[in-house]
């Protein structure tokens, strides 16, 4: 059974997967609890040797940072989260990350889920009433969207 935090993300990861032929296989996993130590990458699981999007929420569950790595796995860069004191000085202590593996021939559309997201968090879409910690790509997936339907709606050159 799936955390309640997720239920918003969840719904969003369907539609994004809506929009692309044939639906990409993604689900959420528990990935850390930022109260325990962090796994080496000997240790950690399958899903967290994996490169894709990692969701990092607050002890209340009502904050959420939204992040990609395609450059290492997801132990990796959810350890740099754990040492780092940046979250501090946004008012937000980690406790829990959640990640979304992407197999290797599917790293690629990691970034594209990334911001996806954070525009539908941002814009409180699905329910959702999580308080977006990083608003990086707000705008930028925005324009990228909007030109997307715009693209759509332009007869086609020849």
């Amino acid at each position: 059974m799936s955390p309640s935090r997720w239920a918003p993300i969840e719904e969003m990861i369907r539609e994004f997967q809506g929009l692309l032929v044939p639906p990409l296989p993604l689900k959420i996993e528990n990935g850390l609890d930022c109260a325990e130590s962090c796994p080496t990458f000997r240790a950690a699981s399958p899903s967290l040797k994996k490169q894709g999007v990692y969701m990092v929420f607050d002890d209340s569950e009502s904050k959420i940072y939204v992040g990609v790595t395609i450059d290492r796995p997801l132990v990796d860069r959810c350890r740099d989260h754990i040492k780092n004191k940046r979250f501090k000085l946004l008012g937000f202590t980690p406790r829990w990350i959640d990640v979304i593996p992407f197999d290797p021939e599917w790293e690629f559309l990691a970034p594209s889920l990334e911001l996806y997201l954070i525009y539908k968090i941002f814009h409180q879409e699905h329910g959702c009433t999580l308080t977006l910690v990083n608003k990086r790509g707000t705008m930028r997936a925005h324009f990228e969207i909007v030109a997307l339907a715009v693209a759509d709606l332009l007869p086609a050159q020849e």
